[in-house]
């Protein structure tokens, strides 16, 4: 089945794996539930307008970024920068009971 992070769910067995690549691919967006593995790399010479849309997607996914208390964003060795979300819990409706 599509997805908009790619075509999944995938096979792989411990849950969804996959990625999405900006128009300029410049700007990965990596989810590996298995793993429990989500985070953006976003490479030099991105676009901040680029980054924005892939930030507003993997909030509509169910994404956040982590809460500067909880993890700060990582300069990896090729100066991308990488920018750690976790998981939203899912949200349970609210029941109201009549007497």
């Amino acid at each position: 089945m599509p997805h908009r992070l790619g075509d999944g769910p995938s096979s792989a067995p411990g849950g969804w794996l996959g990625e999405y690549n900006s128009p300029d691919g410049l700007i990965t967006l990596s989810v590996d539930e298995e793993n429990y593995d989500f985070h953006i790399d976003a490479r030099p010479g991105y676009r901040p307008s680029l980054m924005k849309s892939v930030l507003l997607m993997a909030k509509q996914n169910g994404f956040d970024l982590l809460d500067e208390d909880e993890g700060d964003p990582e300069i990896l060795d090729d100066d991308t920068i990488r920018i750690y979300l976790t998981p939203r819990p899912a949200c349970a409706p609210l029941l109201k009971v009549a007497a």
